[in-house]
């Protein structure tokens, strides 16, 4: 089983965040650089495929009419625009026949950090954040900690293992298109790591693509 993690391109979030005290964060767009770093996790993953299709082909384990899945992938994306345009520039890279559905899952979404938020008090709850502990720290008014997007990013982790156990195939490729902390936070997960070790990690950059082969 293959996964690909990609985190979404640069936002308009990413470079000034007084972003937040306008526009719902889930409604925050990508920069024309966003789009540009989405389109080349594009490329990678369209070249992942063609090589994988290509080496299943060569073992014999592909039976010519496509039926075992090889090279083709699976999405899952959440909700927020950034991640949805960042979709979007990818699969103008990867060839449409190899793509076998598409879920958009909430679960997936960026931690909540409490409705629309002034520039200052950004800066005060990351003060406080670092001070407390990334993983605990649970942001004000409505926030979530990374502990609540832990357990969210589990369940749909469960629901992944499903969904490829009873409907797709083994040499399916599953693609996950996301944000910083979600993407650590599922390999947290899945790898099972400390708490300790996530809190010694850091959001992977912009457009960032990370290939588990399992």
């Amino acid at each position: 089983q293959r996964i690909i993690l990609i985190r979404h391109g640069e936002s308009l979030g990413n470079v000034d965040e007084r972003a937040y005290s306008t526009t719902a964060d889930w409604r925050i767009p990508l920069t024309n650089h966003g789009r540009e770093q989405a389109r080349l996790a594009g490329e990678k993953v369209s070249s992942h495929l063609s090589c994988l299709g290509s080496k299943l082909r060569e073992k014999g384990d592909d039976n010519g009419d496509g039926s075992n899945h090889s090279g083709k992938v699976y999405f899952y994306v959440s909700p927020y625009l950034r991640t949805r345009q960042t979709l979007r520039e990818i699969l103008r890279e990867v060839d449409k026949d190899r793509v076998v559905g598409i879920r958009e899952d909430p679960r997936i979404a960026e931690q909540q950090f409490g409705n629309f938020q002034s520039h200052h008090s950004i800066q005060d709850n990351k003060a406080q954040r670092s001070d407390f502990g990334r993983f605990f720290y649970r942001f004000p008014d409505g926030g979530e900690s990374g502990f609540d997007v832990y357990n969210r990013v589990s369940g749909f982790i469960g629901t992944m293992q499903r969904d490829a156990s009873d409907a797709l195939n083994d040499n399916m490729t599953i693609c996950i298109v996301t944000h910083g902390l979600a993407m650590r936070l599922f390999l947290m997960r899945f790898f099972q790591y400390t708490v300790h070790e996530f809190e010694r990690s850091y959001n992977p950059k912009n457009g960032r693509v990370v290939v588990l082969d399992l």
